[in-house]
């Protein structure tokens, strides 16, 4: 929980810095992952982690973990070209969308243990 909501923050608020085709997928894909994680109880892997996301998310991230998938060969050169701005903008927004699941599947859990 912690990592999922201060490396966000860290990220919204230097979004510039993080806006390029590397780092784009890598965002997208950990955020599935750590969501992947918190749900599952243990780690996974990011293909996991997206499979998981693109079933049990909101339908409308689909296409955006597909890119981002789709969009991981090649680090070397990804990280010197700009992201997509629709897909970066999506990715601010996905960050948020995650953080908000992940504290609503907290609070859920913690009524359940009570």
């Amino acid at each position: 929980m912690a990592t999922i909501t201060g490396w966000g923050q860290e990220i919204i608020a230097n979004a510039d810095r993080f806006n390029n085709r590397f780092y784009q997928s890598f965002i997208v894909l950990n955020y599935c992952r750590m969501l992947h994680d918190l749900h599952m109880g243990f780690p996974g892997s990011k293909l996991a982690g997206a499979e998981w996301a693109k079933a049990h998310l909101d339908p409308s991230w689909k296409g955006l973990i597909d890119r981002t998938w789709n969009g991981r060969p090649n680090p070397a050169l990804a990280v010197r070209e700009r992201a997509d701005p629709k897909d970066f903008e999506d990715t601010l927004k996905f960050i948020h969308y995650v953080i908000n699941e992940s504290k609503r599947y907290a609070a859920l859990n913690c009524q359940r243990s009570r």
